[in-house]
Formats: structure tokens, sequence, C-alpha cells
């Protein structure tokens, strides 16, 4: 089985989407000059031009529509995923035990515990 460089193909999928390479650099945090060159790095080793580059603009070509249409879902739904884990970074759910003598859980714990509830009301 050959490895792919998914780095690379996310980068096709935002040339694709933003029809630019300038523009999809911009986005991702990239040169134009990296982006075009793994665009390049990745239509050899797929052994098929993914994109017609003229100089005034740029456009799919049928095995690069292909590439992107097939993938277009999968990659959205990773974004959806990545950022469900990033937001709820700092959300705390779940159940706490805690053990304590009587008289600290009556004056000490007590008033800890509610505050601690309010600022996770999931716990």
């Amino acid at each position: 089985m050959k490895l792919w460089n998914y780095n690379d193909i996310a980068i096709f999928m935002s040339v694709a989407e933003q029809h630019s390479f300038t523009a999809a650099g911009k986005k991702l945090g990239l040169p134009k000059s990296t982006v075009s060159r793994r665009i390049s790095q990745l239509e050899d080793q797929l052994n098929i031009r993914l994109l017609e580059r003229s100089s005034r603009k740029l456009t799919m070509t049928p095995k690069g529509k292909r590439l992107f249409n097939d993938n277009k879902g999968l990659f959205e739904q990773l974004n959806q995923n990545f950022q469900r884990l990033t937001d709820n970074l700092d959300e705390m759910s779940g159940i706490i035990k805690i053990t304590s003598p009587v008289l600290m859980a009556n004056t000490l714990l007590n008033k800890m515990l509610i505050d601690f509830q309010n600022i996770h009301p999931k716990i």
C-alpha cells in the first residue's frame, strides 16, 4: 500500500476551493511558491495533471475535479471533527467522587464544590 502525503492533498483542496495559489497560500499560511511546488509534487506522485495553469486563470482538469469532489466531504468532516475537539478543550464533564471527613465537607468543601459546579456545570 502506498502512503500518500495528505498535507499535499489538503493544499490541493484549498487551491481548488480558492481557484488561486496565492489565496490558498494566504489561507494556509504558506508562500505561493510552496503551494505551487507541493501541487507539482502531488501531481508527480499521482502521475496525473490536476490543474491547468495559465497566466490568467487556474482550472481543474477532469481528474482534478474528481479528486476534489471525491474528497470534499471527507475534508469537511475532518475539519468539523477537529473543530469540535478544540471547541471542547476547556469544557469539563463527568463525575467526581470525593471522600473527606464530615467536618471538612460541611465547612470547606461545600462552598468550594458549589463554586466549582457553577464554573463547570457538566460535572
